[in-house]
């Protein structure tokens, strides 16, 4: 199910985008799957580039070649890696002083 989830978006769009062109003389209800149907074909597409590259990039470097354990984290900022070509930045928390007047 997993694998063929993009070739169902894929298909689905193209679908909608034929029923879409059918239903030319209701412009209101044909733009409306018309523009669905676009959007699950490119979000097929889309899924489709991503998971090849994905696999492609993993087998290059190796599956464990990279992990977060083997990053260490900095004094400044910690990062955490999900998909590639994502990170996502916490940075510490910075307590406010008081002043002493």
């Amino acid at each position: 199910m997993y694998e063929g989830l993009p070739w169902l978006y894929i298909g689905a769009g193209l679908a909608a985008l034929v029923v879409s062109y059918v239903l030319g003389d209701s412009r209101a209800v044909g733009l409306l799957v018309g523009l669905t149907g676009l959007a699950a074909l490119l979000g097929g597409v889309v899924v489709l580039l991503r998971r090849r590259d994905y696999r492609e990039l993993r087998s290059h470097y190796g599956p464990t070649s990279v992990s977060s354990s083997s990053v260490p984290p900095t004094p400044s900022a910690r990062f955490s890696t999900g998909m590639p070509g994502t990170v996502s930045l916490r940075l510490p928390r910075v307590r406010a002083r008081r002043s002493s007047t």
